[in-house]
C-alpha cells in the first residue's frame, strides 16, 4: 500500500521564516510528514529545497525582517503535489538561459526534470506559489 494516503487528500503546511537557514526545516518537514520510506521522499525534499531557496533569494519574503516562506504538500491522483508560497517579486520564476560558468540559475531545471509537471502563479496580491508534482 503507498504511503501517500497518510495524506488522503489533506493539505498540510508549515510556515517557515524566510532565512537560508530554514531551508533544511524545509526538507525536515517533507521528511516528518511523508516518511523515510515513502518513494517520493527524497525527490520531493530536492524539489523543495530548490523552491524554498528560490523563494528566499529572489522575492520579497527573502528581503524582509519578517518574511515567510510556507510548504505545503497534499496527495491526490497518484501524485503528490508541494506547494511553496512567498511574498511574490517583480516577475514568475521561469526556466532561464544556463550560464554554464555560474555557480547558480540551474535550480528550476532540476525541478523540471524530477517532477512530472510545476508551474507558477500569483494571486491579485501578489503573493507568489510554485507548485511541483511527482507521480508516486
Amino acid at each position: 500500500m503507498s504511503r501517500v494516503c497518510a495524506l488522503k487528500g489533506k493539505r498540510v503546511s508549515v510556515c517557515l521564516p524566510a532565512r537560508v537557514d530554514q531551508v533544511a526545516r524545509a526538507r525536515e518537514f517533507v521528511l516528518t510528514t511523508l516518511g523515510a520510506g515513502h518513494p517520493c521522499t527524497g525527490v520531493l525534499q530536492l524539489i523543495v529545497d530548490e523552491l524554498v531557496t528560490n523563494s528566499i533569494v529572489h522575492s520579497e519574503s527573502g528581503r524582509r525582517p519578517d518574511g515567510t516562506v510556507t510548504v505545503a504538500l497534499t496527495s491526490h491522483s497518484r501524485r503528490i503535489r508541494a506547494e511553496i508560497t512567498d511574498a511574490g517579486s517583480d516577475t514568475l520564476p521561469r526556466l532561464r538561459d544556463v550560464d554554464y560558468c555560474a555557480e547558480s540559475g540551474r535550480g528550476l531545471y532540476m525541478v523540471d526534470a524530477l517532477a512530472a509537471s510545476w508551474d507558477c502563479f500569483r494571486d491579485p496580491s501578489g503573493t507568489t506559489t510554485t507548485w511541483a508534482e511527482v507521480a508516486s
